[in-house]
C-alpha cells in the first residue's frame, strides 16, 4: 500500500542520514543519488522487472515461466495469455505489472539476454529516470 511504501521509504532515507550524518531536516534526494540507491518504488520496479527477464530467459521457477509469453509479430514483448484462466489473484497482478513495465522498457535493455547486463541496464536505467539524469 501506499502508506506501507511511505514507510519504507522514510527507512531508507534515515539509512542515508546515517551513513552521511545529516540531520533529520536534511532532504536526502542528492545523497541517495551519491550512493547510487534507487528508492523504494523504483527498487520494486527493478525486482519485479529482473524476474520478468528470468521468466522470460526460463531461469525463474517453471510457474513463474509458464505465466509470460510473447505477443505476435513482436520479440520480448510478455502479455497474459487468455487461454490459460489463472484463478490465483497474485498471479494476475504480477502478470500485468509485470508486462505493463516490461513493455515501458527500452529496446536496448529487452533485447539483452546476460542477466548481468540486463540488471546493470536495468538500474542505469531507474535511476537516470529517478533523479532526473539525461544522457548528453
Amino acid at each position: 500500500s501506499a502508506k506501507q511504501l511511505k514507510q519504507l521509504q522514510i527507512i531508507q532515507n534515515r539509512a542515508c542520514r546515517t551513513v552521511f550524518g545529516l540531520s533529520k531536516r536534511t532532504s536526502v534526494d542528492s545523497y541517495l543519488m551519491k550512493l547510487h540507491w534507487l528508492k523504494v518504488q523504483d527498487r520494486i520496479t527493478f525486482k519485479i522487472l529482473l524476474m520478468v527477464f528470468k521468466s522470460l530467459n526460463g531461469s525463474a521457477p517453471s510457474y513463474l515461466c509458464e505465466l509470460f509469453n510473447y505477443s505476435h509479430g513482436s520479440t520480448r514483448m510478455p502479455l497474459l495469455d487468455s487461454s490459460k484462466s489463472s484463478t490465483a489473484a497474485g498471479s494476475r497482478a504480477f502478470v500485468r505489472c509485470g508486462s505493463s513495465l516490461w513493455n515501458e522498457l527500452p529496446k536496448n535493455i529487452k533485447q539483452n539476454d546476460d542477466v548481468l547486463i540486463f540488471k546493470s541496464l536495468l538500474k542505469t536505467h531507474l535511476f537516470k529516470k529517478a533523479y532526473g539524469i539525461t544522457d548528453p
